[in-house]
């Protein structure tokens, strides 16, 4: 008969070595000559993009790359429709949208440039009410003349 596991507690057989630090994480593995990357995110939730500046960035020592939207050839995924850039180059829709991606040799070189990356924002309002956003006249944050159905 087998064992019924929903609604149960299961351990996991990697829990204690993760928790007592004997257990490694993806993040702690590296190999030689491997490069690192930062992701600069927005610190703002809702602003249009103005200007994105990684001049100082770009000549930080051990910096190989810093990528932005206008890197990104195809730049829109998402599950059901393409509404969401890879990186965001007009507008920023939260503080998860990512506008920079910085590729360097080291974990503090790729830090260090992701930190020195300048971001010039227009603040946009901030939609944190989901009836107020189903008013007429509420802003919008998505372009719905993009979707297709």
């Amino acid at each position: 008969m087998k064992e019924k596991v929903i609604g149960q507690r299961m351990q996991r057989h990697d829990a204690v070595g993760k928790a007592t630090g004997h257990t490694r994480f993806p993040g702690d593995l590296e190999r030689d000559r491997a490069l690192c990357m930062k992701v600069l995110f927005s610190d703002r939730v809702h602003a249009r993009i103005l200007a994105i500046d990684t001049t100082e960035a770009e000549q930080v020592p051990g910096v190989v790359a810093v990528l932005t939207h206008r890197d990104v050839p195809v730049n829109e995924y998402g599950l059901i429709y393409p509404d969401q850039p890879a990186l965001s180059g007009d507008r920023v829709r939260s503080i998860f949208d990512r506008v920079a991606l910085i590729i360097a040799e080291n974990r503090r070189a790729a830090a260090r440039a992701r930190d020195l990356v300048r971001v010039e924002y227009e603040d946009l309002p901030a939609l944190t009410d989901p009836r107020e956003a189903m008013k007429p006249g509420a802003a919008t944050i998505h372009d719905l003349s993009l979707i297709h159905i």
